[in-house]
């Protein structure tokens, strides 16, 4: 939402969505549907989220996240937490950023702006140059679109989101009564959630008790 007039797009993450779908084909060589894509926007982060984020150590962030699997593409854009000591927590205002991470290379950010009059005429310009060339070579770019999976390869299809397994932030408005905390621990702990962090918060007088949570790998 930093430049559009109607920025549901931008804090409902089908923007992200949408760019995430044209970077997997772009990486994996395969083409997944953004609306295939398990979004979730920033409209759900509140200011005591971003309180407490910081009280652990870290920036909320919004990132678009594709891995390849042998078996599958994850691919999702949602909230999350990033250690605010790290490269992707000072990305901000207009500035976009590409966190690509391989076996052999490791981490890479690429990081410039996505936004306003002379980066977007510079992408747009880019573009139009590649297509001018494209057709006075009668070609189709560099390589053909989704040259590196044809037909259904294992990397074509998308990944199952219930396979995956990541760290979780809860938070959870909870009545100021005593077993409270251990009724919500003992369901975490049958469903084979371990606990990393917890911390209890009461934003003001007469409200719930806040209840913050991170876990491990769930």
């Amino acid at each position: 939402g930093y430049a559009e007039a109607d920025p549901t797009l931008d804090v409902g993450g089908g923007d992200a969505a949408q760019k995430l779908s044209i970077l997997i084909s772009l990486a994996f060589g395969t083409h997944v549907p953004f609306t295939q894509i398990q979004t979730d926007g920033i409209d759900s982060v509140e200011a005591l989220d971003i309180q407490i984020a910081h009280e652990f150590g870290y920036a909320i962030k919004p990132l678009a996240i594709a891995v390849a699997h042998d078996d599958g593409v994850e691919a999702r854009v949602h909230p999350a937490l990033v250690p605010r000591d790290g490269s992707l927590a000072s990305v901000s205002g207009a500035f976009n950023a590409v966190r690509v991470e391989s076996r052999a290379l490791g981490p890479l950010l690429l990081q410039g702006q996505g936004a306003g009059m002379l980066p977007t005429a510079s992408a747009v310009v880019s573009d139009a140059v590649e297509l001018s060339r494209n057709l006075l070579r009668g070609t189709s770019g560099r390589l053909p679109h989704l040259a590196f999976h044809e037909g259904a390869g294992s990397r074509g299809q998308m990944r199952d989101p219930g396979q995956s397994k990541h760290p979780w932030y809860l938070r959870i408005p909870v009545r100021d009564e005593l077993g409270v905390l251990g009724q919500i621990t003992t369901a975490l702990g049958e469903a084979g959630v371990s606990v990393s962090r917890i911390l209890q918060r009461r934003p003001a007088l007469e409200q719930p008790v806040q209840v913050v949570i991170l876990t491990h790998q769930a």
